[in-house]
């Protein structure tokens, strides 16, 4: 958006009294229509201006994230897929600590598969065939459910996935501090049950948000255009147009998912990893005392760095959904609003994609067993030229010594 058109905006605003600072009445449509007054209800005339200046400032580079965002997806669901088929191997999935990692990985698939149907949005836009636009049929109502449950899945996953973080780390901080039943905790079940009571917790509010819209037919119809009859619509035939209306079922049940799923994660993961900083200290230098391996020093660094970078992450890209989560639940009818607020989940969204993609490679860089079963799982793990090489060797040696010993 230029600065100039931004500039005229401003001064439309003024003119329109929008931003007198004594006018903060709420929408009552007895001057001029004002269509902010849709978008924005619950809000005085000086914050609609601003809401929509800041609308259009930021489009631009809003677009430029959604678009980056759709490959990010692509190249996020491969790195993810192959990441889950290394953790489900009957040797990583022995520990509580990888089967939520197959937990973590499962809710990236899910967040990133349903990106996957905007590439058919991202292709119109870039080819505007006014044809296609134009005569492609309407979504029925039956499409928009399905579209809709699809959204859930990605909501659910996006929801569980902070969540199985702060038990990653929190399972590895009682694991090094209470040794005693260290055992117990990275056992493959602990994983197990944490990992399916968090998806259990959160498909129930899943199905609830589920009956917060419902889907309406708009009284006008949708009529294909007189050149679209080629492409098999039948002559004079309305389809219904069906657009998402708020039933008021739980108002406020997106306040209580920030709550109990966006804030506790944002929250508890510095805590727990500073505590699991601090418990790793501690074992190094009681290690250092008994013994000067470098080794087990390395792994230790190896998984507070691990742990680090999951907090990093998980913080910068929870935080801004935790926030626009609780102004969802409260603000439901300013559709402006949540436009707006859905702007800055684009980025937290790319932030995500990425997240998935870094997962694999830092397990790649810090864990032996993990390289090993990748390395099993495509088959180069016994894979060594020379080892051939001497194989061949030895077969032929044998054959030589067979044959003598036939000869004599």
């Amino acid at each position: 958006m230029q600065l100039e058109s931004l500039a005229a905006y401003y001064d439309y605003c003024e003119e329109n009294v929008w931003l007198d600072d004594n006018d903060m009445s709420i929408c009552d449509y007895t001057q001029i229509y004002d269509d902010t007054c849709t978008r924005y209800p619950s809000f005085g005339k000086p914050m609609r201006a601003w809401f929509e200046l800041i609308s259009l400032f930021i489009y631009d580079y809003v677009m430029i994230f959604y678009r980056i965002e759709n490959y990010t997806s692509l190249l996020g669901l491969f790195f993810n897929v192959f990441h889950l088929m290394v953790l489900s191997r009957k040797t990583m999935r022995a520990s509580s600590t990888n089967v939520i990692m197959i937990g973590i990985a499962i809710c990236d698939i899910a967040s990133m598969a349903y990106n996957m149907k905007l590439w058919r949005k991202l292709y119109k836009e870039e080819n505007d065939t006014d044809l296609i636009e134009t005569c492609e049929m309407v979504d029925t109502w039956f499409e928009k459910n399905l579209y809709k449950a699809f959204y859930q899945v990605q909501e659910a996953g996006r929801w569980c996935s902070p969540i199985f973080g702060v038990l990653m780390a929190l399972v590895r901080y009682l694991t090094i501090r209470f040794l005693s039943v260290s055992d117990k905790f990275s056992q493959a079940k602990t994983g197990v049950i944490s990992v399916i009571s968090v998806f259990i917790f959160a498909l129930i509010f899943a199905v609830l948000t589920w009956f917060r819209y419902e889907y309406v037919a708009y009284d006008e119809p949708w009529y294909p255009w007189v050149g679209c009859y080629d492409w098999g619509y039948p002559d004079g035939v309305g389809y219904p147009v069906y657009h998402e209306v708020a039933t008021g079922f739980l108002p406020n049940l997106y306040v209580y998912i920030g709550i109990i799923f966006k804030l506790p994660p944002t929250i508890l993961l510095p805590i727990l990893t500073a505590l699991l900083i601090s418990e790793l200290v501690k074992a190094k230098r009681n290690r250092m005392r008994l013994s000067n391996s470098s080794a087990q020093r390395s792994g230790g660094d190896r998984t507070t760095f691990l742990v680090l970078m999951m907090t990093i992450l998980y913080v910068i890209a929870e935080i801004p959904n935790a926030f626009v989560n609780i102004l969802e639940g409260l603000f439901p009818g300013d559709s402006g609003l949540i436009s707006l607020l859905n702007y800055f989940q684009y980025f937290a969204s790319l932030v995500v994609n990425l997240t998935g993609v870094i997962h694999l490679l830092v397990c790649l860089a810090m864990s032996s067993q993990y390289r090993d079963a990748a390395k099993k799982m495509l088959g180069i793990l016994n894979f060594h030229p020379d080892r051939i090489f001497e194989t061949s060797q030895t077969s032929q040696s044998s054959s030589v010594s067979r044959r003598s010993n036939r000869t004599m």
